[in-house]
């Protein structure tokens, strides 16, 4: 029954289960994996906000001509009179910037909480807009290549 120094049973034991250094490798795929899923999902939840602001700007715009048309002026118009759900973002502060004896206007986008380091946005009353993703204090309305519809 015995055949050599070890017992039949024992030489036919065959071990199930995973070994330490397969686990470590299973557990680094899925970690970077994970990592890569999270920043393209944060980057799609910032694009989403950036979009949705972008259209609440808009929408203030033309709130602001039909102040104007009203008051043959923009002063007085104020983000939170005008845009209640603009004002109370928790992603952008957007401020009304008056210029030309307040018959013009820029509206500018400045991010906030986790939209921090996204990039500004500015919107004026000729209709010229500017993303400019490197700098969230900055945006040059007379660059053209910093248009909201360019890639």
């Amino acid at each position: 029954m015995c055949s050599g120094l070890f017992p039949e049973d024992v030489m036919n034991n065959k071990q199930a289960g995973f070994s330490l250094i397969e686990l470590l490798i299973a557990v680094t795929i899925v970690a970077l994996v994970m990592g890569f899923a999270v920043s393209a999902y944060q980057g799609q939840i910032q694009s989403s906000r950036r979009a949705e602001m972008q259209g609440q700007m808009m929408s203030l715009a033309t709130s602001l001509e039909t102040w104007r048309s009203q008051n043959f002026t923009y002063a007085g118009a104020t983000v939170p009179v005008l845009a209640p759900d603009v004002a109370a973002s928790n992603h952008y502060a957007v401020n009304i910037v008056l210029t030309n004896n307040n018959q013009s206007y820029e509206l500018v986008a400045i991010p906030s909480g986790d939209m921090v380091g996204s990039g500004q946005m500015r919107l004026d009353s000729q209709g010229r807009s500017c993303f400019n993703p490197a700098s969230d204090t900055a945006c040059d309305l007379a660059d053209t290549n910093l248009r909201w519809g360019r890639k």
